[in-house]
């Protein structure tokens, strides 16, 4: 059976980045979360990439591109998912969404699921629990 995945993945600049165009950096990952998308796709998954959905319509409608607006749309997208995983791209751990992101998906009991950014293999963390003390992340 096909499932629906949420792949959550950071979208914001941070640190460094953050000194580079912001829209730039938000366009190139916004490639890299749909490259990925595509990509998971054809391993039998119906993903859903909220930056592959929203950047294009938040720059279009020129909407925030913040979790503050986002949020209610994938707190409801998470909900209805089978599966929840995070495409490791720079400044995952410190994304304000995707701590947000965690949350919704425990209180769904979803897995939490990572995906290596240059293969795109998908793999479980070896101790869930401490992922979430290290990210400061409440069930």
């Amino acid at each position: 059976m096909t499932e629906l995945m949420y792949m959550a993945s950071p979208y914001t600049p941070i640190g460094q980045e953050a000194e580079e165009s912001i829209n730039y950096r938000k366009d190139y990952r916004y490639t890299l979360a749909v490259r990925a998308a595509a990509e998971l796709t054809t391993k039998d998954l119906i993903v859903f990439s909220p930056i592959a959905h929203s950047h294009p319509i938040a720059r279009l409608g020129a909407l925030p591109g913040n979790w503050e607006f986002w949020n209610y749309f994938d707190e409801k997208i998470i909900s209805i998912c089978d599966r929840f995983a995070i495409l490791e791209l720079y400044g995952w751990k410190e994304s304000v969404g995707i701590r947000n992101e965690i949350s919704i998906a425990i209180k769904n009991n979803l897995t939490i699921e990572f995906i290596d950014q240059n293969t795109y293999e998908m793999y479980t963390y070896s101790d869930p629990v401490q992922l979430l003390k290290e990210l400061n992340v409440r069930k």
